[in-house]
C-alpha cells in the first residue's frame, strides 16, 4: 500500500468511527454491532501507528450521549475486567475474566 493509499485508507476509517460514534452516541440509534465497531477502531489505531493525529477517534473518547440518556444506580458494584486477563472476551480471556470475578466478588 503506497502511502497516499494508507492516507486515504485511514481517512476513511476515521469518517466511519466519528460517524458510527454519532449515530451511537449522540442518537443513540447504532446501526452496527459493537464486534464490529471495535474492528474497525482497531483496525484504524492499526493504521495510525506511523500517521495519528490530535483530531483522530483514536485520540480520545467520545462520551456526547442523548441528552435523554437515563442515568441509573447499579445495585451491585459493576466489574471491569482487567486489560490483560480480558481482551474483548475471546479465547482463554473469557476464562481469565471468570478467575477475575471469582476474586474480587467478595470485594
Amino acid at each position: 500500500m503506497t502511502p497516499a493509499d494508507a492516507q486515504r485508507r485511514i481517512a476513511g476509517l476515521r469518517a466511519q468511527v466519528a460517524r458510527h460514534d454519532e449515530i451511537y452516541h449522540r442518537r443513540a440509534q447504532p446501526e452496527i454491532s459493537d464486534f464490529d465497531y471495535d474492528q474497525l477502531k482497531r483496525e484504524l489505531t492499526e493504521s495510525e501507528a506511523q500517521l495519528a493525529s490530535t483530531d483522530s477517534p483514536t485520540q480520545h473518547v467520545g462520551d456526547d450521549r442523548a441528552q435523554d440518556f437515563k442515568e441509573v444506580a447499579n445495585r451491585q458494584k459493576m466489574l471491569i475486567p482487567e486489560p490483560s486477563t480480558c481482551v474483548a472476551f475471546f479465547g482463554s480471556a473469557a476464562s481469565g475474566f471468570a478467575a477475575y470475578r471469582r476474586r474480587t466478588k467478595s470485594a
